[in-house]
């Protein structure tokens, strides 16, 4: 618990799971882009990085392939993305309980990025909270 003067902060533990698509070629600059976001992530205020994955993992969910690729295809102008892959990575933050923290915390774990037209890896995130014992 951070304190303030007398205001004290409690954190909030999440397990952050980032899936996305990529081709199989692009694997090892996927998981550089998660790990450069995860940098940017470590030094924003209210966020501590507890862990953050060590490799792509593979997935098999159809839903959520489904919905990354319609993503991929509005993005494309409706190429569908064959021989692309669904991965996930698995971060753990203990966050400030503030809306302001968490909206930004997700930000850097999705993997788009705000600044382009078309995300090179579409995705989403999936964050579930743990009690801290």
């Amino acid at each position: 618990m951070k304190s303030i003067g007398m205001w004290k902060f409690m954190k909030t533990q999440y397990v952050c799971t980032t899936y996305f698509i990529a081709a199989p070629e692009d694997e090892d600059e996927a998981y550089q882009t998660y790990r450069s976001r995860m940098n940017s992530l470590a030094a924003l205020n209210g966020a501590d990085v507890v862990s953050v994955a060590d490799g792509l993992r593979m997935e098999v969910d159809q839903d959520i392939w489904g919905s990354l690729a319609e993503q991929y295809q509005i993005e494309q102008e409706g190429l569908y993305p064959t021989g692309h892959n669904l991965y996930f990575v698995v971060t753990v933050v203990n966050l400030d309980d503030s809306d302001e923290v968490y909206d930004r915390t997700m930000e850097h774990l999705i993997m788009d990025d705000p600044y382009v037209r078309v995300d090179r890896f579409p995705s989403t995130v999936h964050a579930s909270t743990q009690i801290m014992l």
